[in-house]
């Protein structure tokens, strides 16, 4: 493993102007490969695979955790945090908070006398 990294850490520097690693793509895929089968459990699950299961929830989000800083530290620019931390706001916040009034008003107004095990409520918008 510490190969694998010192071998990434060297090629950087090659990769900097492309900012595409090829390496960290394909582990990227087989990772979220592994989180759809992790997420696959049905009831009569074989003993096997509940222990597969196991393994795969020992790992892929500390994967997915490594691949973001290593992305994150190769491709970095010179900037304020301040300008870094307005530009995710605006990239992620900002979506998702108005994906959800608008979802969370379409299930308020269609919901009506149907029974659900989550209602929504006026409360959900806070």
């Amino acid at each position: 493993m510490f190969t694998f990294l010192l071998y990434l850490y060297k090629k950087m520097n090659t990769y900097m102007e492309r900012k595409h690693f090829f390496t960290i793509e394909v582990v990227r895929a087989i990772t979220i490969i592994l989180v759809v089968i992790g997420h696959y459990s049905p009831d009569n699950a074989p003993l096997w695979y509940n222990s597969l299961l196991k393994f795969i929830y020992s790992f892929h989000m500390p994967v997915f955790l490594f691949i973001s800083g290593f992305i994150y530290i190769a491709t970095k620019k010179e900037e304020s945090y301040l300008s870094f931390l307005f530009k995710k706001v605006k990239r992620l916040l900002i979506p998702y908070f108005s994906t959800s009034v608008i979802i969370i008003s379409i299930k308020l107004f269609s919901q009506g006398n149907a029974y659900l095990e989550n209602p929504v409520t006026i409360n959900s918008y806070f």
